[in-house]
């Protein structure tokens, strides 16, 4: 299978559960397109963000969940500031398909599920419980981590008891395996249009380029954007480098000139007008408040040219007993 975006290495919980799972809890500001072999279930608890799987494009707002199958890509954008998600995926090996198989167990598209069905709520409930167990303590940092030894007999049985939970009331939607193949295929060019992008938002793009390199007309490039993404491809792009230059005011010392010219602005003017579009704030106010390097040390993967832009839960005004109040509420 070919696959757009780029490969994302899940590490699952084993060496702290036993399981192969894993939950977190935090707030997806931007997550490039990706794929893993990952069973994945974003549950969105506050705020809102776009959803692209495959390219077809998803607005989830508070209460909403989606569920992504193994290898299909897909890519976040648009959070809001004041978001919470707990996302929980589930290594292949725990789903009885080869692969993992495909499921509709999602409040959104084709089929979708009322976000107060019984099985929605188990399951959004069972994922938050998972999150606050697996974090006792909401303000510690990362490095120091909870070891298998810690947990009493009690939270052990309890980990086993939310994950088949949740595979459980997932077995119920699961897709005839024809469906899951034919979803599982490329969806053509438009895919190769958005990695250019992203592997060349600092060059001077546009929708003409693209479609002289893929062999599209200009209009179909414009129209597969909004069919696809849901949005323009001048906003798709401008987003794509706002979130570029946030990674760099986070992990650099680089002037405003230096970030916009590395991020494909034509010009600071270009790059201050996109910046307060999407972050709501002048880029100067924006570094200011953040301080360089705060989040990437836990949130910005520097390897993927600073692009995901992900909150843990002790960044955010969110606590432990948040989690536990959502797991109380199926």
């Amino acid at each position: 299978m070919d696959h757009s975006g780029y490969y994302e290495i899940v590490n699952h919980s084993e060496d702290r559960t036993g399981l192969r799972m894993n939950v977190i809890a935090g707030n997806v500001l931007f997550n490039r397109l990706h794929w893993h072999e990952s069973l994945e279930i974003f549950c969105c608890i506050y705020g809102s963000v776009r959803f692209n799987i495959q390219g077809t494009a998803y607005a989830l707002t508070a209460g909403d969940v989606v569920t992504v199958s193994s290898g299909l890509s897909h890519e976040i954008t648009e959070g809001t500031p004041d978001g919470l998600q707990v996302i929980f995926s589930a290594d292949p090996s725990l789903l009885r398909s080869a692969g993992g198989g495909r499921y509709a167990f999602s409040t959104v598209g084709d089929g979708a599920l009322s976000r107060t069905h019984k099985d929605i709520c188990q399951v959004r409930a069972a994922i938050a419980r998972l999150a606050a167990a697996l974090m006792p303590d909401a303000q510690r940092a990362p490095h120091h981590g909870t070891d298998e030894n810690d947990y009493t007999d009690e939270q052990w049985y309890q980990f086993h008891k939310e994950l088949y939970t949740i595979l459980m009331c997932l077995s119920r939607y699961k897709l005839p395996d024809a469906v899951g193949r034919e979803e599982s295929q490329p969806y053509g060019r438009f895919t190769r249009c958005v990695e250019m992008i992203h592997q060349n938002y600092d060059k001077p793009l546009s929708a003409g380029l693209l479609a002289r390199e893929i062999g599209f007309s200009e209009p179909t490039i414009y129209r597969l954007f909004h069919e696809n993404m849901g949005l323009s491809f001048n906003h798709y792009l401008n987003s794509v480098r706002v979130s570029a230059a946030c990674g760099l005011m986070e992990n650099s010392d680089l002037s405003m000139t230096e970030i916009a010219a590395r991020c494909g602005f034509s010009s600071l003017s270009n790059f201050y007008r996109a910046f307060h579009q999407f972050v709501g704030m002048p880029p100067r106010d924006y570094r200011k408040y953040r301080g360089t390097g705060l989040i990437g040390s836990h949130g910005v993967q520097k390897d993927l040219m600073m692009h995901n832009r992900f909150l843990p839960l002790w960044e955010l005004p969110y606590s432990r007993e948040d989690l536990v109040r959502i797991g109380a509420e199926a």
